[in-house]
């Protein structure tokens, strides 16, 4: 079943939508929209004060109360035909139902709908032959036909409302787009030359268009006021364009970007240091007196502040192959100063002047000995 909207011509809004049902009563003055192209009409007639649609295909559709005066005093009826719509006027000038059924272009239902109880569609005749025409659409009055008779909105008003409607599409279009750029949160340079365009593009739309409904006369002044109405709701600015915060268009904030090349600056300051430490302790050839433990312990004060000042740096940072990565680097700078191991600084092991100090003393009681049995066999006198 083809869809079927009712929308009140005095409030606008919506009053019942379906696409299950082919039979729809009115209740108040109405635009019905059918989901129908023109050319699957096979026929549409008037039965007493209902609308009979039949469609090529055997469907019948019914709009009841149509042409009541007691419900329903003034309907328009609009085909959804793909991408354009017809206004379907049915009656004549003298409210007679027309033996050929005219579809005119509309770019919107507007013009079908009331601004305070006129037709949006009123200009020269006024308000008093505006009423006629609404009379003529019910069916009962004689200075007009469906909807406002054989005239329609005025060229002027239909390029006005077409401006306006582009107006609108515009700002959607900016809040659109800077939503869309907002997503990942990062703006970079072409994201922000895009935001501003559109929202060039939609202050210049909307510009454009007041300029069009300005110039309509004082004779269509419910519809003017009702476009201006519509202008009146796109606030300026219609976006307001984010600074740019990934400059390198890298996917990555530029805030993060300085963190992350902080964090390596600060670890490979804590690599440098470390490597320096190394070296030194290699150089002592393994033999550490005070005053080397001493230099050592300096160096490694000095390496233990570094990989502080770069492991905060690192923690602070969000969750990334960087990150990981300069952990890695800070967990390796773990080499540690050894102990004093060459207490007298002779520049011998201490283990090994024990050795030697040992060895000495074997040897001297060895000595001793020896010149006691030399002496003992001196005594015995051969």
């Amino acid at each position: 079943m083809p869809s079927i909207k009712i929308v009140a011509k005095e409030g606008h809004e919506v009053l019942s939508q379906t696409t299950d049902k082919n039979s729809v009563a009115l209740t108040e003055a109405s635009v019905v929209t059918l989901g129908v192209a023109k050319a699957d009409i096979s026929e549409i007639q008037r039965n007493g004060a209902d609308v009979v649609i039949r469609l090529k295909s055997g469907e019948v559709i019914v709009i009841q109360n149509f042409y009541s005066t007691t419900t329903a005093t003034d309907n328009s009826l609009v085909l959804e035909d793909g991408n354009q719509l017809l206004w379907v006027k049915l009656t004549d000038e003298t409210g007679a139902f027309l033996a050929e059924v005219v579809y005119e272009p509309l770019t919107t239902i507007e013009p079908l709908l009331y601004s305070e109880g006129v037709p949006l569609w009123a200009w020269a005749a006024g308000a008093v032959a505006v009423g006629g025409l609404a009379a003529g659409l019910s069916g009962g009055g004689s200075d007009g036909g469906n909807g406002g008779g054989d005239q329609g909105p005025s060229a002027a008003y239909k390029a006005a409302t077409a401006a306006v409607d582009k107006a609108v599409e515009a700002y959607q279009d900016a809040k659109d787009a800077l939503t869309a750029a907002n997503t990942d949160g990062l703006i970079n340079p072409t994201e922000k030359a895009a935001l501003e365009k559109a929202k060039t593009d939609a202050e210049a739309a909307k510009a454009a268009a007041q300029a069009k409904v300005d110039a309509l006369p004082s004779t269509e002044q419910a519809a003017k006021d009702a476009l201006d109405a519509r202008l009146d709701k796109l606030t300026d600015p219609v976006i307001t364009v984010p600074a740019v915060n990934d400059a390198d268009s890298n996917g990555v904030l530029d805030n993060v970007d300085a963190a992350i090349a902080a964090a390596k600056a600060a670890v490979a300051a804590a690599e440098a240091k470390h490597t320096a430490l190394k070296d030194a302790i290699t150089a002592k050839g393994g033999v550490i007196n005070p005053q080397d433990k001493a230099d050592l312990d300096a160096i490694k004060l000095e390496l233990d502040g570094l990989k502080g000042t770069a492991q905060d740096l690192v923690t602070n940072l969000p969750a990334s192959a960087d990150k990981t990565a300069l952990q890695g680097k800070l967990d390796a700078l773990n080499t540690t100063v050894p102990n004093v191991n060459d207490a007298d600084s002779n520049g011998v092991l201490d283990n090994v002047d024990a050795a030697i100090a040992a060895a000495k003393a074997a040897v001297a009681a060895a000595e001793a000995k020896h010149t006691a049995l030399k002496d003992a066999i001196t005594a015995k006198g051969g």
